[in-house]
């Protein structure tokens, strides 16, 4: 679960979906460190091409609807942001090849995330999941560590009943019955 993340990766947890324009936090784990992270509360949006868990909505919605988003106004948070669609591009495809999303600095300066999809049991996009903390923390060797606690966390979270069904949104979550 969420919580158990949040204990094993000693970050913030977030789950997030996509809205019409932004992610949307639906929750919210802190961990049991002395740092959290808590620029994003839940039912807050954030941005689709800022953050870990938004990137990874970003990069699962469909290439029209992208590109409406692209040819709306895309502000940057912080001079790491990437704002041009030729850049989110790129990003987006090397997210899809990784099956991660790696966001370093891009939301707050000194903070990053790392975020992959939550799939149900048929391969259908749920939600992102995301960890958030200091950057430093997401540097070589404990990157590779916290990308493997993540991995499988989801793949734990797909086992253990992911018997929701898409459209998962802010207003309706269709859980199979």
């Amino acid at each position: 679960n969420l919580q158990q993340l949040a204990k094993d990766s000693g970050m913030t947890v977030y789950l997030s979906i996509a809205g019409q324009t932004e992610a949307i936090c639906l929750a919210r784990f802190l961990s049991e460190q002395a740092i959290d992270v808590r620029w994003w509360s839940e039912g807050g949006g954030m941005p689709l091409h800022c953050g870990a868990g938004p990137k990874i909505l970003l990069a699962h919605l469909p290439s029209d609807r992208r590109q409406q988003l692209f040819a709306g106004e895309m502000k940057a948070l912080t001079p790491k942001s990437i704002c041009t669609p030729q850049q989110l591009e790129r990003e987006i495809i090397k997210i899809i090849k990784q099956g991660y999303a790696l966001s370093m600095d891009d939301v707050a300066l000194g903070l990053s995330a790392l975020g992959m999809p939550l799939y149900n049991e048929q391969g259908e996009l749920l939600a992102a999941v995301s960890i958030a903390g200091l950057s430093p923390y997401f540097e070589g060797e404990r990157q590779a560590e916290l990308r493997r606690i993540l991995r499988h966390s989801l793949g734990e979270m797909t086992r253990q009943g992911s018997k929701i069904n898409p459209p998962v949104s802010s207003g309706k979550i269709n859980f199979q019955s």
